[in-house]
């Protein structure tokens, strides 16, 4: 759904809870993108949209694969409902500086990678770490996560200034 669409810029989806596999992806100049009651994003979503800058999703609750990548003009996620996130989410978004999401608790392999302003990251309530999360992150310099029970392999790899992490 919404695929390719080279000139769309605005998406205003009010009522919208629910979306499926590929949800607006490789549309190259969306600017803005409007769904305040969407709890759950289906497999690639919101991916290689080039002109996205803020991203404001106040009830999304789940994240499927292959979303929210290579968004490279990102700079701003708000996602305070979000509590599990799949595999290969959150790469690539080049502009993001902070990343706050304190309601997650699970997040699968291949996260937050290469993400090379980012500074701070938030997960207070995460508690489950699949494998390959958090690497080439090049401004990270510090981690907490004070709720870490389960941690995979190839775990921080490749953040050049981490100074502290600890769980």
């Amino acid at each position: 759904f919404l695929l390719n669409n080279k000139q769309l810029t605005e998406l205003d989806l009010p009522s919208l809870k629910t979306v499926g596999t590929n949800f607006v992806s490789r549309n190259t100049i969306i600017t803005k993108f409007n769904a305040p009651l969407l709890e759950r994003a289906g497999l690639g979503f919101l991916r290689d949209n080039l002109g996205l800058t803020i991203l404001e999703l106040p009830s999304l609750r789940w994240l499927a694969d292959y979303s929210l990548r290579y968004n490279v003009s990102l700079s701003k996620l708000y996602v305070p409902k979000l509590e599990e996130i799949g595999c290969d989410c959150l790469t690539r978004n080049r502009n993001l500086i902070e990343l706050d999401l304190p309601n997650v608790r699970i997040i699968d392999h291949n996260f937050l990678q290469d993400n090379k302003d980012l500074a701070q990251f938030n997960a207070p309530k995460l508690e489950k770490i699949a494998s390959g999360v958090m690497s080439k992150n090049q401004n990270l310099t510090e981690l907490i996560l004070p709720s870490l029970q389960e941690l995979g392999c190839e775990f921080l790899s490749e953040n050049k200034k981490l100074k502290t992490f600890r769980a």
